[in-house]
């Protein structure tokens, strides 16, 4: 039998990291945390077992819980999440390809939208105008959460998901 799921689809994964990448702006984040973003965006019945900030989550989370179930909801969110990293990559090298991410701040492991680049620049921020009208408003909120959360260290975005480990982080 042949399920699909986006979250391996390598064209929608590319449309939520241009999402995800434009509501960043110019400043850009890191490329683990735009990987948990996109692992959220896939799964979002999995932000309940995220410990995110009380002020900022409880109208997302109230949002979320309206959602329909879905069957396709991981046992294990890293079983789930550690597939979606060759996918996560090919999408990244080939944005850098495109000269839509500058490549000196992605091999640093930050990605930044390339706004010299104006042709990539116009094209990426028209694909994520797009893809934010076929989504709901919970999109942006849960963006707007994890933009504000530290990514490393206790108390951190790995650390309150689970999804990466952070004991190491320098």
């Amino acid at each position: 039998m042949l399920l699909y799921h986006p979250a391996t689809d390598f064209y929608h994964c590319w449309m939520r990291f241009a999402s995800i990448l434009c509501e960043c702006g110019h400043k850009g984040t890191e490329f683990d945390r735009i990987r948990i973003l996109d692992f959220l965006l896939c799964f979002p019945h999995e932000i309940r077992k995220c410990k995110l900030p009380r002020e900022d989550s409880a109208e997302l989370r109230r949002k979320i819980k309206q959602l329909p179930e879905t069957y396709e909801d991981p046992q294990s969110i890293r079983q789930a999440f550690l597939p979606m990293t060759k996918i996560h990559k090919q999408v990244t090298m080939d944005m850098v390809a495109r000269g839509i991410i500058q490549r000196k701040k992605y091999q640093e492991g930050t990605l930044i939208l390339n706004i010299e680049e104006a042709h990539a620049y116009d094209f990426i921020t028209s694909v994520a105008e797009e893809w934010k009208i076929r989504n709901e408003e919970w999109h942006e909120k849960l963006i707007n959460v994890v933009l504000s959360i530290p990514l490393n260290g206790r108390g951190g975005l790995k650390d309150r998901t689970g999804l990466l480990e952070f004991r190491y982080d320098g």
